[in-house]
């Protein structure tokens, strides 16, 4: 009887010795990983000796003063002088002498229109080709274009404070806005061409209010008009299905039905 408990005892023992054995050995083991993780050495990012990128040499006119734009296929530079459209080779592919007073550029997919702020014309282009030469009413304000070249235009108006327009590739009117007595800071167009952002501001009764309003090209009603006190909206921009309005001490997300998301 007494050997039985002793060796239940020794049992007993064994089992405690073996398990401190194996917890010693799995925290001995983690030490050991955690010391090789810090003194293991960074690797080294190898420098590559020859980047796909290489320098472009491209020469514009000594003495005339470029902005720039980029699209999908091609680089413009254009001046109140001329436009130059080169290939990403830096190959020049179009010089074009076109007076502008105050040049400014939108461009979006393959599509760029250059504006003259102030004047009467725009120039849409695809690549490098000339699509349209838009002749306007009114002087414009501002202009957008959107990846199918539907491009909407912010032109001052003569009876009422501004005009917003949409106008196809081919220089069809989609749509046509007098803003009464808004004057429109900002407009632009979905990539889709279906809907229209409009920034305004208001200053009846002393007041600085903007309004974003919303519209659908097919349709004279906005489906969306919010007013926002003590606030100028610079800039409205379509990105896919959201429209940010984007203020000087604010902005605002707008999703497809016209709603506040951000």
């Amino acid at each position: 009887m007494r050997n039985s408990v002793n060796e239940k005892r020794s049992h007993k023992a064994l089992t405690a010795t073996l398990i401190s054995i194996l917890v010693l050995a799995v925290v001995a083991g983690a030490a050991y990983l955690a010391w090789k993780i810090q003194t293991q050495p960074e690797r080294e990012t190898p420098i590559n000796d020859s980047p796909a990128a290489e320098a472009m040499n491209f020469s514009l006119d000594p003495g005339i003063s470029y902005s720039h734009g980029v699209t999908e296929e091609k680089l413009f530079f254009y001046s109140a002088e001329n436009i130059k459209i080169a290939n990403k080779e830096g190959g020049l592919e179009q010089d074009f002498s076109l007076p502008l007073s105050q040049p400014f550029m939108s461009v979006s997919g393959r599509y760029a229109l250059i504006a003259d702020k102030g004047g009467r014309k725009a120039y849409l282009f695809r690549g490098s080709r000339q699509e349209t030469v838009f002749e306007l009413a009114e002087s414009i304000i501002s202009a957008s274009v959107n990846e199918g070249g539907s491009c909407v235009f912010v032109t001052k108006g003569e009876t009422h404070k501004c005009t917003v327009s949409v106008l196809d590739a081919k220089g069809n009117e989609k749509f046509r806005w007098n803003s009464g007595g808004l004057y429109v800071l900002d407009a632009d167009i979905s990539d889709n061409g279906k809907d229209i952002a409009v920034s305004a501001l208001n200053t009846d009764g002393g007041i600085l209010a903007s309004n974003i309003i919303l519209f659908n090209v097919d349709k004279e009603t906005p489906f969306a008009n919010d007013a926002y006190q003590d606030e100028l909206f610079a800039a409205v921009r379509f990105n896919g299905s959201l429209l940010y309005a984007i203020g000087e001490s604010s902005a605002y997300i707008y999703n497809g039905y016209g709603k506040v998301t951000g």
